[in-house]
């Protein structure tokens, strides 16, 4: 068990103990069995792209060949191709489970359960969808989703907006990156491109187009989707290294979520050891919106030991103290977002830029600040108009990357400076 699965693990375990506490407030617990949720859930991981462009190696590689040819044999279940039957291989969801089991989808809704992996016998039924969970170690704390379509693009459209809520991540799969992929993946849902690769499993990457200016944070290009080589090895690497940052971040709203109410609800002495800052881990990740660190207090102060005692109602100027640091956090967030901004815009004229992509990374900055004003229990108890101030910068935000363009972006800026300008005066105030 590596160091950042048994931090997740103690931390979950504080987080429902403090969820269960009598006398936390019911907004509070709402949002904890939230995070707890988002700490316990695995990884989805979706795999896209053209029948025939690796989708199936990538796959087994990543699940250690558990569904091997036996299982869904090339001749009769390949990826994108056609059987003599006319079956075809359906999109399927693979999971962690201490045993083999099997749910399938036939095409008139009816479900089939089955212990263990597919069976010949089932797969002849020509099911539409394949829930399989298997013991494999390599699936743990990940969900290996992959749509199968044929070439039409409507088809495929329709496969990434119904997989878009589903999915955390995204391996894109092709050969050549051809412009049909290009318009069909530019036309998918904008939050697909949170966390994308685009991933070229059985050639070289070609030099242009820029896997960046389509939205992907990288791409990987290897001779064969095998452990064994060093291609695939890299990419597997820089996969979990993406695994793991995101982890490491969801471990840090936890702890700061543990840390604001340790003096509100004590934990029992039952409860794990404090809980300490998440080892960060090294990534070669090229993000496409600033990424911002936990507050170096937040992640270096110890969670207070718990003594069992009375639940006490903060004063009013106890109340005003921390609303008031709560402020400051969130005004230095502030302040780091605009200024890296600010860097990124020097000099350069701004349609030059990739305008979607500058509007993308402004409503990704006004949605944080929203989340983080919002969980501000004391800030929103003291200052609402404020945190409904950042709410509606993202709806308007959301607005702007609709309308898109220019003046939407020279808009966009402008109203991140007045929030910062408006944070600051309550600050001085």
């Amino acid at each position: 068990m590596t160091d950042l699965t048994g931090l997740k693990e103690e931390t979950a375990l504080q987080l429902d103990a403090l969820v269960e506490a009598e006398g936390i407030p019911a907004r509070a617990q709402a949002s904890g069995q939230a995070l707890l949720d988002k700490l316990r859930a695995p990884v989805r991981i979706g795999l896209f792209g053209l029948p025939g462009s690796g989708k199936r190696a990538v796959l087994s590689a990543l699940s250690d060949n558990v569904l091997s040819d036996n299982v869904l044999p090339d001749g009769a279940f390949s990826d994108g191709t056609l059987n003599d039957g006319g079956e075809e291989w359906p999109t399927l969801e693979l999971s962690y489970g201490p045993l083999a089991k099997t749910q399938a989808m036939l095409s008139d809704g009816a479900l089939l359960h089955s212990d263990g992996l597919p069976t010949a016998d089932l797969l002849r039924q020509e099911p539409v969808f394949l829930r399989i969970a298997a013991p494999v170690p390599a699936l743990t704390g990940r969900v290996l989703l992959l749509i199968c379509s044929d070439t039409q693009a409507d088809e495929m459209l329709a496969g990434l907006t119904w997989a878009a809520r589903r999915v955390d991540l995204v391996l894109w799969c092709t050969r050549a990156w051809t412009t049909t992929e290009q318009q069909i993946w530019h036309a998918a849902p904008d939050s697909l491109r949170n966390h994308a690769i685009l991933v070229f499993p059985k050639g070289s990457a070609p030099h242009s187009p820029s896997a960046y200016e389509d939205g992907f944070d990288t791409a990987y290009a290897f001779r064969q989707a095998d452990p064994r080589d060093a291609g695939y090895a890299g990419f597997a690497e820089h996969l979990s290294d993406i695994i793991d940052e995101a982890t490491t971040q969801d471990i840090h709203a936890a702890q700061m979520f543990l840390r604001r109410y340790a003096n509100v609800v004590p934990l029992p002495r039952s409860a794990v050891p404090p809980v300490q800052a998440a080892p960060v881990k090294a990534t070669a990740v090229q993000p496409t919106t600033p990424v911002y660190a936990a507050d170096p207090e937040d992640a270096n102060t110890p969670a207070r030991a718990s003594v069992p005692r009375p639940v006490t109602r903060p004063t009013a100027s106890q109340i005003a103290v921390e609303a008031g640091l709560e402020l400051a956090r969130l005004f230095q967030m502030l302040r780091a977002a605009a200024e890296d901004m600010r860097l990124s815009l020097i000099g350069i004229r701004t349609q030059d830029y990739d305008t979607a992509t500058l509007l993308s990374s402004f409503e990704q900055i006004f949605d944080t600040l929203a989340d983080r004003a919002c969980d501000l229990t004391l800030l929103e108890e003291t200052c609402p108009d404020l945190v409904a101030q950042f709410e509606e910068a993202r709806d308007l935000a959301l607005l702007m990357r609709v309308e898109g363009g220019a003046e939407q972006v020279r808009d966009a800026a402008r109203l991140l400076l007045q929030l910062r300008q408006d944070v600051e005066h309550r600050l001085v105030a």
